[in-house]
């Protein structure tokens, strides 16, 4: 994917985004990894905030860690 996303750009999303989806996609989509944001920025970002309390998302990766 990353290869793609710097030698073709980022894909547009489909369908209906928010804003706050939009932002959050275009931050992590970046093909510049100096311009791409951190973990720890993409955590603070207001999609994840409203998108579900950081113990949801937790346990979401967890399962995805154990397969």
């Amino acid at each position: 994917a990353l290869y793609l996303i710097s030698t073709q750009g980022a894909p547009e999303p489909q369908g209906k985004c928010s804003a706050d989806l939009t932002d959050f996609l275009d931050r992590c989509l970046q093909s510049d990894p100096e311009k791409r944001a951190t973990a720890a920025e993409l955590l603070k970002h207001p999609f994840l905030k409203k998108a579900a309390k950081p113990e949801a998302l937790i346990k979401l990766l967890e399962e995805v860690k154990s397969g």
